[in-house]
């Protein structure tokens, strides 16, 4: 489980040198740059922003261009961050694509504490954000339990740091694909 972090206990512990932050069953978080080979999606987006970034600096709204990104656009989301001092306190929805709305509900202009469809939900989502501020890279969350209604879906998630001035992360760029569970699942 190299590059993961298992999310699946309250405390926070080292399991075998993976950090267990909270009860999220059924829930990763893993360093982007590990999954690009399983991910065409995700191998795409990452190589777009290298190449809007040149692999020096972090992503800026200048660099987001709908045009380029079009076959991404139902898939994609924008969060502004909500800090309290340094630390994240929740996060703004600028921008939802319609297949993430459709997925987790219409909640543009609400803050994801607010808006998400449930409190797992909102923790899953704010983990993967505490881990992608962390490391100031791209992470990939997955969940393949959902809920009771979406058991047999499974959502692989992008974050993007986003930083306007080049050091402070003020936002957040992502892309949200939703898939059937395998039977192996």
């Amino acid at each position: 489980m190299k590059g993961k972090t298992a999310i699946n206990s309250l405390s926070e512990n080292t399991v075998e040198g993976t950090r267990v932050d909270r009860e999220l069953s059924n829930f990763t978080i893993t360093d982007a740059d590990n999954i690009r080979a399983d991910s065409p999606r995700i191998d795409e987006l990452l190589d777009y922003f290298t190449q809007k970034t040149g692999g020096s600096r972090l992503v800026c709204r200048a660099d987001v261009s709908p045009r380029d990104l079009k076959k991404f656009l139902p898939e994609i989301f924008m969060f502004q961050i909500i800090y309290d001092g340094n630390k994240l306190e929740d996060l703004l929805v600028q921008l939802m694509g319609t297949t993430v709305a459709n997925f987790y509900g219409e909640i543009t202009g609400m803050t994801v504490r607010e808006g998400a469809p449930s409190p797992l939900v909102t923790e899953r989502i704010l983990a993967a954000c505490h881990r992608m501020l962390e490391t100031r890279k791209p992470v990939v969350a997955e969940a393949s339990s959902l809920s009771e209604e979406k058991n047999h879906l499974r959502v692989r998630v992008l974050y993007i740091p986003m930083s306007e001035d080049g050091i402070h992360i003020d936002r957040i760029f992502g892309h949200a694909h939703v898939s059937l569970r395998s039977a192996a699942e």
